[in-house]
Formats: C-alpha cells, sequence, structure tokens
C-alpha cells in the first residue's frame, strides 16, 4: 500500500523544516491553495514526486508541467 503525504489550504510549519524527513512517504498529494515553493521544498526534501490538485487561488502555473490531465 503507497504512503502519501497529503497537503492543502495551510502551511505546516513542522513540515517545511528538516524534521519532513522522517516522514516515509512514496508520493506528496498537493490539493491546492500552498506556496509553490513549499511544495516544491517537500518534494525536494522527501525525494518523491508531488502531484498538484491546483485551487481556487492558485492562479499561476506557470513552471509547472502539466501530463494527462494532472500538474507536476
Amino acid at each position: 500500500m503507497p504512503k502519501v503525504l497529503t497537503v492543502s489550504d495551510e502551511v505546516v510549519e513542522s513540515l517545511w523544516t528538516d524534521q519532513v524527513r522522517r516522514h516515509s512517504v512514496d508520493l506528496v498529494l498537493a490539493a491546492g491553495d500552498l506556496p509553490f515553493d513549499y511544495l516544491e521544498y517537500l518534494a525536494s526534501a522527501l525525494e518523491r514526486p508531488c502531484v498538484l490538485v491546483p485551487g481556487n487561488h492558485d492562479a499561476d502555473l506557470g513552471g509547472y508541467g502539466r501530463s494527462r490531465g494532472m500538474w507536476f
């Protein structure tokens, strides 16, 4: 069973530190309305892919790619 770290709407400060590396996950799922640098940090720190479901406040998706209906 894959382990997924799911984040949305509010930044969890404890995840935006080296403490995030203690989580063993296979995927980061972001359900929108978060700073892109936060999501990039999570994906980089965990060395896992991040799938983004854009939120209603995510105006600029420049710098991210779309493939098969998903943003990465």
